[in-house]
């Protein structure tokens, strides 16, 4: 009650005299102080607070565990993110796409580009199929490096697999190209690969009214969506 009101001293008062007074502490206890520490910013503290829980053998709910790999990712900490992310799966919690994003979310705005696509491998091999918020990460961590020609593979893999790129991600993809000056180049690159799967690149023009949501086959459709 007070971690949701925002009482910090007085939620962890009270969590301390309950400890004191022997009082059973349940994961929701334990799991609203967790909370208390991460709206205070005191991530050190809700990690600390968490592997007591796990040594006790009790686990906090899902979303304190989703909280705190959030909190890392946006303060740009991945070390801490990985460290709940691996947390998340020893409390029996089956990681989805949206958590997997968040971690690699903590990678990519620590510039931390091989790693973020080490966990994107990682993801896919668990068959867990990207969001747009993925996608637009990867093409992120791909830009810092300038890697056109594996953001091309990557996007041959999507649309292999039958994964829609977004809106976000075909935007983030067209301002790259753009800025770089290689459109050309990187539908050379396309072409190369279209061919080895299904055929001429003109094979794989947009249907009628497409839309930036629809899947991006080729950089003429990325020109048609962002004119």
């Amino acid at each position: 009650m007070y971690s949701k009101s925002g009482n910090f001293n007085l939620a962890k008062d009270t969590f301390e005299q309950m400890k004191l007074l022997g009082l059973p502490l349940d994961n929701r206890a334990y799991g609203s102080m967790v909370m208390a520490y991460i709206r205070a910013g005191m991530l050190e503290d809700a990690e600390a607070l968490l592997t007591e829980m796990e040594a006790l053998q009790v686990y906090a709910k899902s979303e304190v565990y989703k909280a705190m790999l959030r909190a890392y990712s946006m303060n740009g900490d991945y070390v801490g993110a990985q460290r709940i992310f691996d947390a998340i799966q020893i409390a029996g919690i089956i990681p989805d796409d949206k958590i997997c994003t968040v971690l690699i979310n903590a990678y990519v705005g620590a510039g931390k580009s091989r790693e973020a696509r080490v966990a994107y491998g990682n993801m896919r091999r668990a068959g867990i199929l990207p969001n747009d918020k993925c996608v637009g990460l990867m093409l992120d961590a791909y830009r810092k490096e300038n890697k056109v020609k594996e953001v091309m593979e990557f996007l041959m893999d999507l649309e292999r697999d039958g994964i829609t790129i977004g809106k976000e991600g075909s935007e983030k993809l067209a301002r790259w190209f753009r800025d770089l000056g290689v459109v050309e180049e990187v539908e050379l690159v396309l072409r190369d690969y279209v061919s080895m799967e299904v055929g001429p690149v003109d094979q794989l023009e947009p249907a009628p009214n497409s839309a930036p949501q629809n899947q991006i086959q080729s950089l003429n459709i990325l020109e048609k969506c962002h004119p």
